[in-house]
C-alpha cells in the first residue's frame, strides 16, 4: 500500500509538472505571436515593426514571466487589462522598477498587437485592443513615485483614462482607431496601407458619455 505522504509528493510533482507544461505552452504562445510565426498568425512575419528590443526566449528571464503571467490571466478572463496590470504590480516589480525591462515588455506588446492586425484571416480587434490598454499604463508609469502610488496614477492618470475609453470596443471607429494606435508606435510600414484605406473607408465615430 503506497503511503500518504508518498501520496501527496506524487501529487505535487504532477501538479507542478502541470504547471510547468502549461507555463512552457503560454510563452510559445505570445513569443510566437511576437515574432510572427505562421502557424500563428497564418502567414510569417519577419518584420520587428521597429521594436528590437527582446528577452532572451528564456521562461526564467522577468520580463518572459511578465508575460505569462498576464497571457495567462488574459486567457482566463481574470479581469480587463487594467484590472490584470494592477494585479502584477505586486507580483513583478522588477518590470516596475526597470525602464529598459517595460521597455521589452511595450516592444512584445506592439509586436503582437501589430500582427494581431495583420492576421491573415482578418484583424483580431479584440486583441489588439486589449494590448493597447496594458501598453497605455506601461507607458505612463514613472519608476521615480513610490511603487503603489506610481501604479495608481499610471492606471487612473488622464491620459491612461482617455485612451482606455478612446479605445473602448463598441464606442469608436474600432479598426481606424486601433490601427492609428499602432501605426503611431511601429515605426515601419507594415499597418501603413491598411490605415490609410481605414480613414478613407471607415467613418471616425466616437461615444459622448453625458448624452450617450
Amino acid at each position: 500500500m503506497v503511503s500518504s505522504s508518498r501520496k501527496k509528493n506524487k501529487g505535487k510533482e504532477r501538479k507542478a509538472k502541470k504547471v510547468e507544461v502549461e507555463r512552457e505552452k503560454t510563452h510559445k504562445l505570445w513569443w510566437g505571436m511576437a515574432i510572427g510565426e505562421e502557424h500563428l498568425i497564418g502567414k510569417t512575419i519577419t518584420c520587428d515593426h521597429g521594436c528590437s528590443a527582446l528577452p532572451p526566449n528564456d521562461l526564467d528571464h522577468p520580463v518572459s514571466s511578465f508575460m505569462n503571467d498576464f497571457i495567462s490571466r488574459w486567457n482566463h478572463a481574470e479581469g480587463s487589462a487594467l484590472t490584470i496590470i494592477e494585479h502584477l504590480f505586486k507580483s513583478h516589480p522588477l518590470i516596475w522598477n526597470d525602464e529598459r525591462y517595460r521597455g521589452m515588455v511595450v516592444s512584445i506588446m506592439i509586436r503582437i498587437g501589430t500582427n494581431h492586425l495583420l492576421l491573415k484571416d482578418g484583424a483580431n480587434l479584440g486583441g489588439a485592443i486589449t494590448l493597447a490598454h496594458a501598453i497605455v499604463v506601461l507607458q505612463n508609469y514613472d519608476s521615480k513615485d513610490c511603487i503603489h502610488t506610481a501604479a495608481n496614477t499610471a492606471a487612473n492618470c488622464r491620459a491612461t483614462q482617455t485612451k482606455t475609453r478612446d479605445l473602448n470596443t463598441g464606442t469608436i471607429s474600432d479598426k481606424r482607431d486601433c490601427l492609428k494606435f499602432y501605426s503611431k508606435r511601429a515605426s515601419c510600414s507594415c499597418l501603413k496601407t491598411l490605415h490609410q484605406i481605414a480613414r478613407k473607408t471607415l467613418p471616425k465615430l466616437g461615444f459622448c458619455y453625458y448624452c450617450e
